[in-house]
């Protein structure tokens, strides 16, 4: 059996849960976990906590993991690309989850 016959017999399983529909077209791609359920954050600087649903999680998670990239790659160049993500993700939560950034990012 040569390698195409293998592949083209074989199976494929996708292990990865359903991705959800999101409420609001998001600013960047990002997965939404069709089996997260609502997390609370918490603001480390004032201890204040917010209840996010999976889609503003999956949102302000990535919008994090950017602006800590950007600090450490590129602190004092503001064109990196994780602060532009970074800037899409705090516009978006302040459209959509104004209450949420407040606690969080504000």
């Amino acid at each position: 059996m040569d390698w195409q016959q293998i592949r083209d017999e074989s199976k494929v399983v996708d292990l990865r849960p359903e991705q959800i529909e999101t409420e609001h077209e998001l600013p960047f791609p990002v997965y939404v976990n069709g089996e997260m359920v609502s997390r609370e954050y918490s603001n480390a600087y004032t201890g204040q906590s917010v209840l996010l649903n999976p889609e503003c999680a999956a949102v302000y998670e990535v919008t994090m993991a950017c602006y800590n990239l950007a600090m450490a790659e590129a602190r004092d160049d503001p064109s990196h690309w994780g602060y532009e993500y970074y800037r899409r993700g705090v516009k978006w939560m302040q459209e959509y989850y104004i209450a949420e950034y407040m606690v969080l990012l504000d």
